[in-house]
Parts: C-alpha cells; sequence; structure tokens
C-alpha cells in the first residue's frame, strides 16, 4: 500500500519530535496553478482560439460554413428532401393561393432550406387568419395550421359593405345578402363592434332581435330591432349596459314588440320617450 507521504518533500512533511508518531500529509494544489500537463492544454485552447477568431473576422470560418450548408442542401435535394406537397387544416374562407403565396417556396425547392418561422409570420398577417402553424413532414411535404377570423358582422360605411371579425379586423368574401350577421353602420361601428356584441350579449333573448346597429357621432348607438327599419333603440353613451337592461324588464312588462312602436329613446331614465308608427306605417 502506497503510503500518503508517498512523493511528498521533505519540506512539505511536518516536523517529528521524539518518538511521537509521524503525521501523514497530503499534497494540497493551491488553486490557480497548473501542472504542465494543464498548461500544454490552456496553451494549446488560447492557439485554437486566435485561429478561430482571426478565420472569423477575415470571413475564411463564415465562407467554409456557407459552403459546407450549400453542399449539405444540395445533397439533401438529391436525396429527395425537396417540397413536392402543400396541405392546409382549417382552411375556410382564406384563398389558398394567398397562403401558397406566403409560404414563398415553389415546388422542388429545398425542404430543410424553408425558414418555418418566417413562413408563419407571413401567413399571420393575411387579414383572415387569427394564429398559423407550419410544419415540415419529411421528406417532401409543408403542412399549414390555420385558425381564421370568423366574421361577426357587416360593417357599412360610406356605402361600401365588408365582412368584419369582433375585433373589427375586415376580412375578404362577399359581405352582402350575409342577413345572419349583425350590420353595424357608420364611421367608428368597426372599432366598437366587439364591446357592442358583448353588450347585447348581456340581454340574450333581446339580443337575438337585434338587427342593425348605428354608431351616432362616434359616441353612442341607436339599436334596431326585428328588421332593419323596425323599432329603433337610442341608447345613451354613458352607461349603455343599464339602459339595455332597463330595456329588457319593460319590454318582458309591456310587451313593446306588441305595439305599433318606431322608436323608444333610453338616454334619460325618465320620462321614457316613445314615439308610435304613424297610421299606416308597416
Amino acid at each position: 500500500m502506497r503510503s500518503l507521504n508517498e512523493g511528498v518533500s521533505a519540506a512539505d512533511r511536518l516536523p517529528s519530535s521524539g518518538n511521537a508518531p509521524k503525521k501523514r500529509t497530503r499534497r494540497v494544489r493551491l488553486p490557480g496553478k497548473l501542472g504542465r500537463k494543464g498548461m500544454l492544454i490552456g496553451a494549446g485552447l488560447c492557439f485554437v482560439g486566435v485561429i478561430l477568431t482571426t478565420a472569423w473576422v477575415s470571413g475564411t470560418l463564415q465562407r467554409t460554413l456557407n459552403t459546407a450548408k450549400e453542399r449539405f442542401v444540395a445533397a439533401s435535394v438529391e436525396a429527395g428532401f425537396q417540397v413536392r406537397d402543400v396541405t392546409v387544416s382549417g382552411r375556410g374562407e382564406t384563398p389558398a393561393q394567398d397562403i401558397i403565396a406566403a409560404l414563398d417556396t415553389r415546388r422542388g425547392a429545398p425542404i430543410l432550406s424553408v425558414d418555418l418561422s418566417e413562413a408563419r409570420q407571413r401567413i399571420e398577417a393575411l387579414p383572415s387568419v387569427h394564429s398559423a402553424s407550419v410544419e415540415r413532414i419529411l421528406p417532401d411535404t409543408l403542412h399549414v395550421i390555420i385558425e381564421e377570423r370568423q366574421a361577426a358582422a357587416v360593417w357599412q360605411n360610406e356605402g361600401r359593405h365588408v365582412l368584419m371579425d369582433r375585433k373589427g379586423h375586415l376580412l375578404p368574401g362577399n359581405a352582402l345578402g350575409r342577413s345572419d350577421l349583425l350590420l353595424v353602420v357608420g364611421k367608428g361601428a368597426a372599432e366598437q363592434t366587439d364591446a357592442l356584441m358583448t353588450l347585447l350579449g348581456t340581454q340574450p333573448a333581446l339580443a337575438l332581435r337585434v338587427k342593425a346597429a348605428v354608431r351616432v357621432s362616434e359616441r353612442r348607438w341607436n339599436v334596431m330591432l326585428d328588421e332593419i327599419n323596425g323599432l329603433e333603440i337610442r341608447l345613451p353613451e354613458e352607461k349603455p349596459e343599464e339602459a339595455w337592461q332597463r330595456l329588457a324588464q319593460l319590454e318582458q312588462e309591456k310587451r313593446f314588440g306588441n305595439r305599433k312602436l318606431e322608436m323608444v329613446d333610453m338616454r334619460l331614465r325618465e320620462p321614457l320617450v316613445l314615439r308610435e308608427k304613424k297610421a299606416g306605417g308597416a
């Protein structure tokens, strides 16, 4: 068995006193000091670092890496890793050609060189797309998954009719004839549609009767019930939710729908302003 003192110089050993047993000592390497082998390795690493830094600065390393990448991509194409097909999930209103254009690739292009993140961002920039993801299905297919914005209303402004979602994003498609959607009219109506639909939804039974809403002076709403030229409800600018709730209660109590009314003005709490249709009116 090797002694713990083996290899320890006399200067490193504790002095003995009389017959007291000799105490064993260990060699301790002080931190920060390297052996010969460590010094050689460190010098080698420094040398390699200097060479790589010089190569990087001069562009040699970058050119080498680019060349290697180009050769790898070329070899992958020859091995069959090229775009031959594109599949899409979730597409309804978004034109297929718009998705292909946003992918910005072509049949036969190296599939490994397609930047999936940039392709996703371009697809999400399409007006009808809420979110998207792009996947590589090797060896030859790009798969696109999209979540489209849902048409919630038709915006009528300056003679134009445009589909839009609740958040006011304008969507492609034919808006004419979409009687299943809420019609919102006027400047500033698109931006306030989400808040309006949230307000209407607090009274679901009454909300089902709403066919159109007109934004007045970009401050408040006039809501049309039953038909476009039906009963007009004038909501106040301040606390319209309270007026809408009060209208629902009055409708249950007095059945406005059975009276030939043309307008109910809810802007003043008392007195309630009613205007009946003229004789012979629809």
